[in-house]
């Protein structure tokens, strides 16, 4: 697995995180350490944007191709 930080450029982004709500606004930003188990969605009423970076890149190529086909 791999860790990932969230940078949201527009929107708010919820994250659910170890039992915990997370909101996020532009400017905010938020690091998953490795092996955190999460997920995320949309927590205003137009869409968010964000800036989403993997360290190290492992394997997202087939994650992006099953999100991009509806089946992530």
């Amino acid at each position: 697995m791999q860790e990932e930080s969230f940078e949201i450029l527009g929107g708010k982004l919820g994250l659910l995180v170890n039992g915990g709500k997370i909101e996020l606004r532009p400017g905010e930003s938020y690091v998953l350490l490795r092996n955190t188990i999460h997920t995320f969605y949309n927590a205003g009423d137009t869409p968010f944007t964000t800036r989403t970076v993997f360290r190290p890149f492992l394997h997202m190529d087939w994650l992006t191709s099953e999100m991009i086909l509806g089946k992530a």
